[in-house]
């Protein structure tokens, strides 16, 4: 064996995945495709819950605070939110990955190789088996992290089914201090545009999540001038985003995905850091388990539901529908406070979706579309 385990995807959730995993006493070998520090295109938003099973030791890098957001359907309308507690942090996605490799690298029982594709991975009775670029592994067990277009998703046949959201994102140069969450709703045709201000470089960006994500880049383009940056947009990644809320299998007999190769991607905010951690956490407990105890790995195929992908269950079948119609969107669901400071929970990485439908329906009830009327408000929220 080359190792006890192979990570594939020096991500996120493949560096904690991969961490955790030499904690618990076992031998492994971490695997991108990449040379890093690599682009990643991310708005780099880290919820309460992201920082949460972060290593103290990266915190740091997470130094812009968000303490609010602003909600807008372009020039119509616009909620300014002012959380009276943090919301979250903010990365700068290349240097964050960096650190985290670093770390990673350092951690006794792991050795990291970048610049290294698989190809295919064969999962067989007593092993698990990946063809490279050049030359092969051989591995007890293999974890997953490696994206949204997962070579290891591939091997275990869940990629079918899933629901792929659309992104673009570029930076600018935004040196008038800390700014809140901006959020665009009139901006992308069934998604939302986005600006992430962190320490005068910022994500701007765009996500199509109902609909056509043909004309992402000119859609950009269009966001960007309605922002009134000076220019153009200079170097524009995309990225296909995989949706959480999904009951996929994410287990086979020697392998568990991880992160976006699992679909932990939050289906109404975007947030993917922190299902990537919880998914990362969950998967090296259960690999241990299976190489120690020979537990079967089906185990974290129902932890990963129960913890991360039922909670999103509502956000899924919601998120469509209310990117479809953003202007009844914005009156029913956004210019209200209570159903304000539910937003805010969500962006600090809480699951309260069921409490979160119930109170927007009961607000639409009562007021109806025509007592919302668009406009500026600002609301101050726990």
């Amino acid at each position: 064996m080359d190792a006890e385990v192979v990570v594939v995807g020096a991500g996120p959730s493949g560096c904690h995945a991969a961490r955790r995993l030499a904690e618990l006493g076992h031998r492994v070998l971490l695997i991108d495709r990449a040379r890093f520090p690599r682009v990643k295109p991310c708005g780099g938003a880290l919820s309460l819950r992201a920082l949460d099973l972060l290593p103290e030791t990266l915190r740091p890098l997470a130094d812009t605070v968000v303490d609010g957001a602003e909600l807008r359907l372009g020039d119509a309308a616009a909620v300014r939110l002012q959380a009276e507690a943090p919301v979250g942090r903010l990365v700068h996605r290349p240097s964050f990955d960096q650190a985290h490799l670093e770390l990673t690298a350092r951690t006794p029982g792991v050795e990291v190789r970048e610049g290294t594709a698989v190809l295919g991975v064969r999962e067989l009775a007593d092993r698990v088996e990946l063809d490279l670029a050049r030359g092969s592994l051989v591995a007890r067990a293999v974890v997953g992290a490696d994206g949204a277009e997962s070579v290891v998703a591939r091997a275990l046949g869940t990629r079918n089914g899933r629901r792929l959201a659309a992104a673009v994102e570029t930076e600018a140069v935004l040196d008038d201090g800390p700014r809140p969450l901006l959020f665009d709703f009139a901006a992308f045709p069934g998604g939302y545009g986005w600006v992430f201000a962190k320490g005068g470089r910022s994500s701007v960006g765009g996500c199509v999540v109902e609909g056509s994500a043909r004309g992402l880049r000119g859609g950009l383009e269009a966001f960007w001038t309605t922002l009134g940056l000076p220019g153009r947009p200079g170097r524009v990644l995309g990225a296909r985003v995989p949706m959480g809320g999904v009951r996929l299998a994410a287990a086979g007999r020697r392998t568990v995905l991880v992160g976006d190769a699992a679909a932990t991607v939050d289906p109404l905010t975007g947030e993917g850091i922190g299902g990537a951690l919880e998914s990362a956490e969950m998967a090296a407990a259960a690999v241990s388990r299976f190489l120690v105890a020979a537990e079967p790995l089906a185990g974290y195929d129902r932890a990963l539901w129960r913890s991360v992908h039922r909670p999103m269950r509502l956000a899924r079948l919601a998120a469509p529908r209310l990117y479809r119609r953003p202007g009844a969107t914005f009156r029913l669901l956004l210019a209200d406070r209570v159903v304000s400071a539910g937003f805010v929970e969500l962006l600090r990485g809480g699951r309260g979706y069921p409490r979160l439908v119930a109170v927007a329906a009961l607000r639409v009830a009562l007021r109806g579309l025509a007592a919302a009327p668009l406009g500026r408000l600002e609301y101050r929220v726990p």
